[in-house]
């Protein structure tokens, strides 16, 4: 239930005492701004005094949230020898184009990761990130992106319909 329908949501920038008025849309730019949130839950690109910004913070410190805790999950794959040489044999190696990539790894034998763990533990950090934490951000930051753009439509009467006219 919206209890503030008659001011559009935006009771920090309109007003409606006697509450008779119909739902105005809050001022706003015709088209939604480039939103974007710090890996420390902050919110860039929406002034603090904009109505959206308190949904806004909300949706920044649930994603810096998440993102942290894929980053401690891949981090945790790779831990120990045994660890990294069973995620080496379970997940398949990656194309040598991909950003994962890193240097010191190589396809070889894994019986050469009782010799040499490290060069076992940097496959296994490109093959976590290309398999694990690459796709895992990619699906957060889209959900990040359409739950930031549902409160600039909440508070601002956006919509993309609405900008293809603009």
């Amino acid at each position: 239930m919206n209890l503030y329908a008659t001011v559009g949501n935006g009771v920090v920038v309109l007003s409606d005492s006697k509450g008779m008025r119909g739902a105005p849309k809050a001022p706003c730019p015709g088209k939604m701004p480039h939103i974007s949130c710090s890996t420390l839950g902050g919110v860039i690109g929406l002034p603090k005094n904009g109505p959206a910004y308190r949904c806004a913070q909300e949706v920044c410190r649930w994603w810096a949230r998440e993102y942290h805790e894929i980053g401690e999950i891949a981090k945790k794959l790779c831990d120990t020898v045994t660890d990294c040489a069973e995620t080496n044999r379970i997940l398949p190696p990656i194309p040598h184009e991909s950003p994962c990539w890193r240097e010191g790894g190589i396809e070889r034998p894994h019986w050469l990761d009782d010799w040499i763990p490290n060069l076992c533990c940097a496959e296994c950090q490109k093959r976590v990130c290309f398999w694990f934490e690459e796709p895992a951000e990619q699906l957060l930051n889209s959900v990040r992106d359409s739950r930031l753009r549902r409160c600039w439509q909440q508070y601002h009467g956006w919509s993309d319909e609405h900008s293809a006219v603009l």
